[in-house]
């Protein structure tokens, strides 16, 4: 072929070949050098893949969102069915707690419907759990248990510390309410089997900067204009101790489309 990559308007950005030829790499876009940005259209060299993170076949483990299309409706536990409100208000743990247990028992997905689901205690997924969320459904902690940052605790706690087995978790946001300076947001213990990882699927961690999150501009406003380096702190705004504790004991974890984040309005 005499043209290989051609791009708008006929243009050849790379020149074929009348023999063969195999394009390792190939970079399209902006590079933001210290001269940047640059516009780059060209083959470069293949990046190296770490051993650890391929299949015998020398590619990438890959695996797709579940859809549960070929389940039957009697294949799914609703968190509502189990008294879970969802109204950003009630505490919400203890029905929470019951529907995911019930689910991994049962071997049924649980699906935590659209809403705002608040909770004072941790949320243990069990080996075995499915758990699906409708439109992100959110769970969102509060109150004096995760307040102690000499004593965090997890918000959502994936197995216990040497637990084995799989889970499946999709389509949720965990995030946060007010001050929260001992909240670890998802402490991840499970030990899954590196054939079959477990999966988080579009499962976000938000901190703050969101309505109902008691963290946005009017309560933790920046401070510009303070002389003293480093600037007080105001405990108030201390969100939360950490994002994502991935622990020792954790093996297998299979993540994509996983977003941790913590939310800023800057004051101009």
């Amino acid at each position: 072929m005499p043209v290989a990559v051609e791009g708008l308007g006929g243009v050849t950005a790379l020149a074929g070949t009348t023999g063969s030829t195999v394009i390792a790499g190939w970079v399209q876009g902006y590079a933001y050098t210290p001269n940047g940005p640059i516009s780059f259209e060209q083959p470069i060299t293949q990046n190296s893949r770490p051993g650890p993170l391929l299949q015998g076949d020398g590619k990438y483990y890959q695996r797709s969102k579940p859809q549960y299309e070929a389940l039957p409706v009697t294949d799914f536990l609703s968190a509502r069915s189990y008294g879970a409100i969802g109204n950003r208000k009630t505490d919400d743990t203890a029905a929470l707690q019951n529907v995911i247990l019930a689910g991994a028992a049962a071997g049924k997905v649980v699906l935590v419907d659209a809403g705002t689901y608040k909770v004072t205690r941790t949320v243990y997924i069990p080996a075995g759990s499915r758990i699906v969320g409708e439109s992100y459904s959110v769970i969102m902690s509060s109150g004096e248990f995760f307040a102690d940052i000499k004593n965090p605790q997890p918000m959502v706690q994936v197995g216990h510390l040497g637990e084995k087995g799989q889970i499946e978790w999709s389509d949720m946001i965990v995030s946060t309410q007010g001050e929260q300076a001992g909240r670890v947001l998802i402490e991840w213990n499970l030990a899954s089997p590196s054939s079959s990882p477990s999966g988080m699927w579009e499962v976000h961690a938000r901190i703050g900067g969101f309505a109902g999150s008691d963290l946005q501009l009017a309560k933790c406003p920046t401070t510009p204009k303070v002389a003293i380096h480093p600037a007080p702190v105001n405990n108030g705004c201390i969100a939360a101790f950490l994002t994502m504790h991935v622990t020792p004991s954790a093996t297998g974890l299979f993540m994509e489309n996983v977003w941790l984040i913590t939310m800023l309005r800057i004051q101009t």
